[in-house]
């Protein structure tokens, strides 16, 4: 294709981009990428990059970190995205279950250990936390997470949910709020006994299962 048509501002855009000693133009894809010995690797879309407080993130990253905070979650079955509140875009993170553990989890140890983990890779705060049940993640029919159908259902409130958790007071969250929220003592007493009761919920669940 030449361009997009009527759009004379976006075709220039997307479908001119010029490079040095080239004579034709190029098309920009919107991916990207680095090259590291000759070989090109790409690592995430232009449209899919997160900016929270001036740092950019890859939703994938963040996508990885959660999955790894609990063994609760299920592996590529999440979604991280941004929304606008009260000016401010502000992460959502969108996490189905395992199904083996639907009825021994305690979500406060979820939402706790997501946020936990999230500050110490990324230095994010995060917005909400949806937990969503086996197989309810939009995905493509390849297998691919659908982020922005994700973010259509969590503001449009559609999204199948088991439980849900936002973030008390969001306007006055920032850089400040977050460095002493993790460095005041009562963040981690509250974090370990969030643990401790996931931990008891789980062990009474596998006596139920094994009388």
């Amino acid at each position: 294709g030449k361009g997009y048509w009527a759009l004379p501002e976006l075709t220039a855009q997307t479908f001119q981009a010029y490079l040095p000693n080239y004579e034709k133009p190029f098309l920009r894809t919107g991916d990207l990428g680095f090259i590291e010995e000759g070989e090109l690797y790409i690592t995430g879309r232009l449209n899919d990059v997160l900016v929270f407080w001036g740092l950019n993130h890859y939703p994938q990253q963040i996508e990885q970190t959660v999955v790894k905070s609990h063994p609760a979650l299920k592996p590529n079955c999440g979604a991280a995205f941004a929304v606008t509140v009260a000016g401010q875009d502000r992460l959502v993170i969108v996490q189905e279950i395992q199904r083996s553990h639907r009825k021994s989890y305690l979500f406060s140890e979820i939402v706790e250990a997501i946020r936990w983990a999230i500050f110490q890779q990324h230095f994010i705060d995060v917005y909400a936390i949806a937990l969503l049940p086996p197989g309810h993640l939009p995905k493509t029919s390849s297998g691919k997470v659908r982020r922005n159908e994700c973010k259509l259902q969590f503001l449009n409130n559609s999204l199948e949910t088991i439980d849900c958790w936002y973030l008390p007071h969001p306007e006055s969250s920032n850089v400040t709020s977050l460095i002493q929220r993790y460095t005041n003592p009562l963040t981690y007493m509250k974090i370990l006994s969030s643990i401790a009761l996931g931990k008891i919920k789980s062990s009474l669940s596998r006596l139920k299962l094994n009388t």
